[in-house]
């Protein structure tokens, strides 16, 4: 009978990665960026990151121009 030992290792996040594309032209939509707690992974005892691992935005908040289709019922 034997015990393996474990280091302890902190998570540790990657960079942020780039901004994505905006979800909408006009009108606000939104946009995100993306990290990962991989550089380290957590091991062991060692602590998960903190915080989140997406960040949003809102972007093309211009109002939307143009021809409005209507639909009668």
């Amino acid at each position: 009978y034997y015990s393996l030992e474990y280091p302890a290792v902190d998570g540790g996040w990657t960079d942020w990665s780039s901004w994505g594309d905006c979800s909408a032209s006009c009108g606000a939509g939104k946009k995100s960026k993306y990290r990962a707690c991989t550089a380290p992974v957590q091991a062991g005892l060692g602590k998960h990151c903190e915080g989140q691992p997406i960040n949003q935005e809102t972007c093309n908040d211009n109002a939307c121009h143009g021809k409005i289709k209507t639909r009668y019922l």
